[in-house]
């Protein structure tokens, strides 16, 4: 960061942390989009999470004293961001990714947004996804189109990641107060912060959209995230708050999501009955958790994941989740319809998909009417849905 830079005007000092690994030149364009905002008072510090491709030396040549540069033994994004917030300056922090962009304005946007609801401890925006060569899209990233100003914990909890890590601002007293990333998190570290941020502070948010989040071709959910979600919603229903015990039962949905596609990553492939076996342990667990749309989504997600999708194979998960919820059968095996039906027209079949959502319909029309179940039908209508996935 440039003298200049720290000594204009008197508004509050911005931190902005990028992590990174082996992503040069990529790094450059982050950088650059940092460099690039309006807001007076900022500093950027890089933190090179051991990379070998002498990222360090480029940097420093390229950069100078703009930027802090900081070198660390390979230990994960979740230290590499903590290693920049200890060495932040700012009373603020905004973090950005390697790989991802800022667009002009947000750093300014944000600080304004936060200065007018001095009652929050954070600010996050929409973002859009962009190629792997940096082109904007129109396709919103995750659910960041879904945000408001206040207590965002109900959005947040069903919604991760609602809020991108790249858009968010917060408070360094924030950070002091719920703790920073969990170094033990090699994945999921940004959904688990997020959480505990929400739980106890509230956010605003921008509609506009100041953040590029970048596209990778493989890009896909892994046995490692996936057992880094489990530990994450296991801990939050440890320490949730009693004044936030109505959000209990999603909590527990969340996990039995996330359970379904860790049995799913861990079942031989072509082990049907491993695997169906698996899912009944998991039912018979918490039978009450398939009361949940996550529940069925997860499922159904590994399902797919592993192509075990032919009719006989739904027919008979339907029938165990039918059998361990005997009070509400009809509208539970409607629920896991309507999901086979949503997943199947996101993956473009959709004749599967219609004909899950009839056998839905038939069962419970209540259950086919949910709002996942209205986005299934965009989709066979041809609309375009921008939503979880």
């Amino acid at each position: 960061m440039t003298e200049s830079k720290r000594a204009a005007g008197n508004e509050p000092l911005v931190s902005v942390i990028i992590p990174t690994f082996n992503r040069w030149p990529m790094v450059c364009e982050s950088i650059d989009s940092a460099l690039a905002q309006d807001y007076p008072s900022f500093e950027v510090i890089v933190v090179d999470d051991g990379s070998t491709d002498g990222t360090g030396e480029m940097l420093t040549r390229r950069y100078g004293d703009r930027i802090r540069y900081i070198w660390q033994e390979n230990a994960g994004v979740a230290a590499a961001r903590n290693a920049g917030i200890r060495a932040a300056q700012g009373d603020y922090i905004a973090f950005q990714d390697s790989d991802d962009l800022w667009l002009p304005g947000k750093l300014t946007a944000q600080m304004r947004a936060l200065q007018k609801h001095a009652e929050c401890a954070l600010c996050y925006t929409k973002a859009l996804y962009c190629t792997s060569d940096g082109r904007p899209t129109r396709r919103v990233y995750s659910g960041s189109n879904q945000g408001r100003t206040g207590d965002v914990f109900d959005l947040v909890l069903p919604n991760t990641p609602l809020i991108p890590c790249p858009s968010l601002v917060v408070k360094r007293a924030a950070l002091a107060e719920v703790g920073l990333f969990d170094e033990t998190l090699r994945k999921g570290e940004d959904t688990d912060l997020c959480l505990r941020l929400t739980l106890a502070y509230h956010a605003t948010y921008l509609r506009t959209a100041y953040v590029l989040v970048r596209q990778h071709a493989g890009d896909r959910l892994t046995h490692a995230a996936t057992d880094c979600d489990i530990r994450v919603y296991r801990r939050l229903a440890e320490t949730l708050p009693r004044e936030r015990e109505e959000f209990r039962p999603l909590v527990r949905a969340r996990i039995k999501e996330h359970e379904f596609m860790l049995a799913g990553h861990e079942s031989p492939e072509g082990d049907w009955r491993g695997f169906l076996e698996r899912i009944e342990t998991i039912v018979a667990e918490e039978p009450d958790a398939m009361r949940s749309d996550f529940a069925h989504q997860g499922l159904v997600r590994a399902m797919l994941a592993r192509g075990d999708v032919g009719e006989a194979q739904l027919r008979e998960v339907e029938d165990l989740i039918g059998q361990h919820l005997p009070d509400r059968e009809r509208r539970c095996r409607a629920m896991f319809r309507c999901a086979v039906a949503r997943k199947l027209a996101l993956y473009g079949q959709h004749a599967r998909a219609a004909k899950n959502g009839a056998q839905a319909f038939t069962l419970s029309p209540v259950a086919f009417g949910r709002h996942f179940v209205l986005n299934t039908l965009w989709r066979l209508a041809g609309r375009t849905y921008v939503g979880r996935e």
